[in-house]
């Protein structure tokens, strides 16, 4: 029974397929979530070009996990909240953009590697 229904699941797609309703997956950029991780992005790149490429380390984990490891790796969980801030926001603006259907319409127009 399993390879009658594996065999006609096939044979649909093959259907689909050659009428013409069948879109090959493409590869997109969620926009909004990739913006989320600008603010870290830009300050870890300043941070190396002023010190030095070993010190990028440092800021990543100052901005993602809060912790300051060039003073005792001492915790900050006001730098938690403002390395994540940015990116749960681009996490939830691509969840309401996907909700509203606005990825569906930037597909139906043709943009090709965008969505929100």
């Amino acid at each position: 029974m399993a390879k009658n229904a594996a065999l006609s699941a096939y044979k649909a797609g093959e259907k689909a397929r050659r009428k013409g309703k069948y879109h090959k997956p493409k590869m997109t950029i969620p926009l909004a979530m990739v913006a989320g991780f600008a603010p870290v992005t830009i300050d870890s790149i300043s941070m190396g070009k002023q010190y030095g490429i070993q010190e990028v380390p440092h800021a990543i984990a100052w901005h993602l996990l809060g912790i300051n490891t060039w003073d005792n790796n001492q915790f900050n969980f006001g730098r938690l909240v403002k390395g994540w801030t940015p990116i749960l926001a681009g996490v939830l603006a691509h969840k309401v953009a996907n909700s509203l259907g606005i990825n569906r319409v930037f597909a139906r127009m043709g943009i090709p590697l965008v969505r929100i």
